[in-house]
């Protein structure tokens, strides 16, 4: 392997690893509901940049999956966050 190469290699690898330690530090340093719902709002972000940013072309069976999705997170935030919020009622009085 030439030293180019090995350059390459070695930065590719430092590229996949910091995000990989950033994750790992925020994982333990944040609420799980929090990362569970960014985990799930990155891939619908990327996937809304595909489509309407950069036009690719997509079929009423996308969108409609891409509906479902939402309505998914939606209902399992509010489940969270009521959740969340009866756990602190009784801290409250």
């Amino acid at each position: 392997m030439t030293w180019p190469v090995a350059l390459l290699v070695a930065l590719s690898g430092l590229a996949t690893a910091i995000p990989l330690v950033t994750f790992a530090y925020s994982v333990q340093h944040s609420h799980y509901l929090t990362v569970n719902f960014i985990q799930y709002l990155n891939p619908l972000i990327q996937f809304c940049m595909a489509v309407f940013l950069l036009h690719e072309p997509m079929l009423a069976q996308g969108y409609a999956a891409f509906g479902v999705i939402w309505v998914t997170i939606a209902v399992y935030s509010f489940g969270a966050m009521r959740g969340y919020w009866e756990r602190l009622k009784p801290h409250a009085r």
